[in-house]
């Protein structure tokens, strides 16, 4: 019975640590969203960041550079630095990156005494993340997976480890592209 109680308190800890992350990712997550590009024009970005580093590989490569004494590529770079392209290009691949990364943190709160989670189980989670709409609905949802897991995970953590502290605050309920304050209740479970 002790060695239960010992792994309840350590998943109990788990889940704590794994929302001590998701308190400090998802807000910046947020502000990088908010000024990063998304959905098609994120993508398109993506994709012609990519072509112009392809175009460049081809011409280092195949020698076309030297030998037809091609600045286009050059040309091409600088296009895109001047409209900043460039740093949105990454900018994008960084946040696509972010997704995927709380994707798992997720799957892990879900199955806090899963070793090792599925395929399915970060796809499952990754569906709950609007990262290719707007960029209100992408900022908006991800507040709502930081409300629900607040929820979700004190919940277990409580379950797990009564006696435990589970030491957070209720999220912030503010959206940051508009500055106005989601619909918010008071602690449905006591939490705080």
């Amino acid at each position: 019975m002790e060695t239960l109680k010992v792994n309840n308190i350590n998943t109990a800890n788990q889940l704590k640590g794994s929302y001590d992350f998701l308190s400090q990712f998802i807000p910046d997550m947020q502000s990088r969203a908010s000024e990063t590009k998304s959905g098609a024009v994120g993508g398109t970005i993506a994709f012609l960041d990519s072509f112009r580093d392809q175009l460049t590989q081809i011409t280092e490569t195949t020698g076309l550079k030297k030998t037809l004494k091609l600045k286009s590529t050059n040309e091409i770079d600088k296009f895109l630095d001047s409209q900043g392209l460039k740093k949105e290009a990454a900018d994008y691949a960084q946040l696509k990156g972010s997704v995927t990364k709380l994707g798992y943190v997720l799957a892990k709160i879900e199955e806090p005494d899963n070793p090792r989670l599925s395929e399915g189980d970060i796809l499952r989670q990754l569906q709950r993340i609007n990262f290719g709409g707007s960029r209100n609905q992408f900022i908006a949802s991800l507040q709502g997976i930081l409300n629900d897991e607040f929820i979700a995970a004190g919940s277990k953590f409580k379950t797990l480890y009564p006696e435990g502290k589970w030491d957070f605050k209720k999220p912030s309920k503010k959206n940051i592209i508009n500055g106005s304050t989601l619909t918010t209740d008071d602690d449905p479970l006591g939490l705080l």
